[in-house]
């Protein structure tokens, strides 16, 4: 059901994307005549029938939707008015309902796949955004209301965090790195005050390089508990080793550590 969902999504995008090359016309986020309103890559792809339920239930529809259960994707972006709210509210929806497995998944995959959309809007420049990461750049929380960074993170709503953050991972790198090329970078980000893309993908690229694992894979739960606890102090004080060595499963315990570190995360 979330690979179908997934798939639909992409597509209905990459024909609206022919249409506007077609056309001359760019994407826009609002519907007007000069531009092509994003939101017409939805207007074919069918909510399945028991979440739109639980949509009409869970979100917070315009009056003139509440009564109307939304058929299609373009439907619910109509009846949250606008993708952005959307966004905003299957974001909450994933945090804070109780529903199953499945139902919580469509949603993620949903806000996920309708956040990549929103880098398909052109300015008048050229297009934006090339990649979105479903996490934050900074640490392992889910994006939101941002292309990059999470709640915690975001350069707008929570700068103080952002630099904090950023400086840090600045420092921990210049203490594990020895290539020459990606520290005269960090000395060329830290010098600019842009807040733009290419920090971003700079940001996911140190978290990477300075993982232990970026050299020496891991493959089992013990490997990864005992990097844990020999590299991540502050993360080592918060987890529950007595339970965590006792999971076989690497997956499953990946979700229990985030777990233990923030239940909201794990729920999505």
């Amino acid at each position: 059901m979330e690979s179908s969902l997934k798939i639909q999504i992409r597509n209905g995008i990459d024909e609206l994307t022919k249409i506007s090359k077609q056309e001359g016309k760019n994407l826009s986020i609002s519907n007007n005549s000069k531009t092509i309103f994003i939101g017409k890559a939805f207007e074919s792809i069918i909510l399945d029938t028991n979440i739109a339920y639980i949509f009409q239930k869970e979100l917070d529809f315009i009056v003139r939707y509440r009564n109307t259960l939304p058929i299609t994707v373009l439907d619910l972006i109509y009846a949250c008015n606008g993708i952005r709210n959307l966004l905003l509210q299957l974001n909450k929806f994933q945090k804070h309902k109780c529903y199953n497995h499945d139902v919580i998944n469509y949603a993620a995959i949903l806000e996920q796949e309708l956040s990549i959309s929103l880098s398909y809007i052109n300015s008048k420049k050229k297009q934006t955004f090339i990649t979105h990461l479903p996490f934050c750049a900074l640490c392992y929380k889910r994006t939101f209301r941002s292309y990059f960074y999470c709640e915690n993170h975001s350069s707008n709503q929570n700068r103080d965090h952002y630099k904090k953050a950023k400086s840090r991972l600045f420092n921990t790198a210049k203490q594990r790195i020895d290539d020459e090329e990606i520290l005269e970078k960090i000395k060329s980000f830290e010098s600019s005050k842009l807040k733009n893309t290419k920090t971003a993908y700079f940001l996911y690229t140190l978290t990477a390089v300075i993982s232990p694992v970026y050299k020496k894979p891991i493959y089992t739960t013990i490997e990864l508990l005992d990097l844990i606890k020999a590299h991540y102090p502050l993360t080592s004080n918060i987890l529950n080793f007595a339970y965590l060595y006792k999971q076989r499963d690497i997956i499953q315990l990946a979700f229990s550590i985030v777990e233990q570190l923030d239940k909201d995360e794990s729920v999505m």
